[in-house]
């Protein structure tokens, strides 16, 4: 058997949300939730979907999509606290 690879955690940077602008692209989203922008990506295509986390809400402005920053706080207050046994 092959040596099994450990994935090591991701080290966010802190981030001064009071500086954040209203409306955040879907990189700057993902690095302040910690997901990859394709996640949001995909869960923005996915919808509403069982057993899948939805997408944070977002706005459409322009042809680019948005996510305002009040509903990315609020979106990750409403998540799910899971603990560990």
């Amino acid at each position: 058997m092959g040596k099994v690879k450990q994935k090591t955690l991701k080290e966010l940077k802190p981030i001064d949300f009071d500086r954040l602008p209203l409306l955040l692209t879907d990189v700057q989203a993902a690095e302040v939730i910690g997901v990859s922008a394709g996640y949001l990506r995909l869960a923005r295509c996915e919808g509403e979907r069982d057993g899948r986390i939805p997408a944070p809400r977002f706005v459409r402005l322009m042809g680019r999509v948005w996510y305002p920053k009040d509903d990315i706080f609020a979106w990750v207050n409403g998540l799910e606290r899971m603990t560990a046994i």
